[in-house]
C-alpha cells in the first residue's frame, strides 16, 4: 500500500507520524498498513531493554489500535483468548476485524457505536487507556463507554500486576489480572463503584495471565506485541508525561 510502500526511506518521526495519523483516521485501518508500519518502528527502536525502562514505560497511555499481525495470527488469538480477552477493554481493532458476529465482549468494548432510530449516539466507546507503573509493578486497562444519549459513563477498569519476564527480562513484561471493576459516572475518579469482581477463579486459582513484548519504546509512542497474537499501538497521554 502507498502509506507503507513509501515510508522505508523515512525518518523515525516521519514513520510515528505516519502510524499516528493512518491508526487516528475517520475509518478503520488496513491491518497489513498498520502491520508495516509497525515493524519498520520495531526495527529501529531507540531504546535498548525496554523492559527494564520503568522511567519511560510508566505513563498513562491512549491504547489506539490493536489486531493480529495477519488472519492466520487472528485465528490463533481467538482460540487462546479467555477471560481476560473479554474483560480487558481494547483499542480500534483493524477492519478485517470489525466483523461483531466473530468478535468476543472484550474486543468489542472499544468499537461500540450503537445509534438509536434518528442518528443519535445511544451507546458509544469514548476512550481506551492503559496504566502502567512500572516502579511498583501495576498495571490497568480501562475503557470508558457513554450510554444513553450521553446521560452517563460506564467505565470498566482491569487491574492487574507486571514484572519483567523470566524468560526475556529485557524486552517482555509478564501481567496478572486481578479484578475487574464497573464504574458509573461523567468522572471515573469519583464514579460510583457498581461492582468489582475478583478474577482469581480463573487459570487455576492465579487470574487471567499473559505477556507483552515490548518492541518500540520512546517518550512519546509505546507498541508491544502480545503473547496471543496481538500487536498494540500505544501513545503516551499528555497527563502522563510529567512524570
Amino acid at each position: 500500500s502507498s502509506s507503507s510502500s513509501s515510508s522505508s526511506s523515512s525518518s523515525p518521526a516521519a514513520l510515528k507520524s505516519s502510524l499516528l495519523r493512518l491508526v487516528s483516521a475517520p475509518s478503520p485501518p488496513a491491518r497489513a498498513d498498520v502491520v508495516a508500519l509497525v515493524a519498520e518502528l520495531e526495527a529501529i527502536n531507540p531504546t535498548d531493554n525496554p523492559a527494564t525502562k520503568n522511567d519511560l514505560l510508566t505513563a498513562d497511555w491512549s491504547l489506539l489500535w490493536t489486531g493480529a499481525a495477519s488472519a492466520e495470527e487472528d485465528e490463533l488469538r481467538r482460540s487462546k483468548e479467555g477471560v481476560g480477552a473479554i474483560v480487558s477493554p481494547s483499542a480500534r481493532v483493524a477492519d478485517e476485524d470489525a466483523d461483531k458476529e466473530k468478535n468476543p465482549l472484550g474486543r468489542s468494548l472499544s468499537t461500540i457505536d450503537v445509534n438509536d432510530g434518528a442518528g443519535k449516539p445511544f451507546a458509544k466507546t469514548v476512550a481506551n487507556q492503559q496504566k502502567i507503573d512500572a516502579f511498583n509493578g501495576v498495571v490497568s486497562n480501562e475503557a470508558s463507554i457513554s450510554l444513553f444519549w450521553n446521560a452517563v459513563v460506564l467505565h470498566v477498569i482491569i487491574k492487574g500486576r507486571c514484572s519483567q519476564s523470566d524468560a526475556r527480562p529485557d524486552t517482555r513484561l509478564d501481567v496478572v489480572f486481578d479484578d475487574v471493576s464497573f464504574k458509573l459516572g461523567r468522572d471515573k475518579e469519583s464514579a460510583a463503584n457498581l461492582v468489582t469482581v475478583p478474577l482469581q477463579w480463573a487459570n487455576g486459582g492465579r487470574g487471567p495471565e499473559g505477556w507483552v513484548e515490548v518492541t518500540y519504546l520512546d517518550d512519546t509512542l509505546r507498541l508491544g506485541r502480545g503473547d496471543k497474537g496481538s500487536v498494540f499501538v500505544t501513545a503516551r497521554r499528555p497527563a502522563g508525561s510529567s512524570k
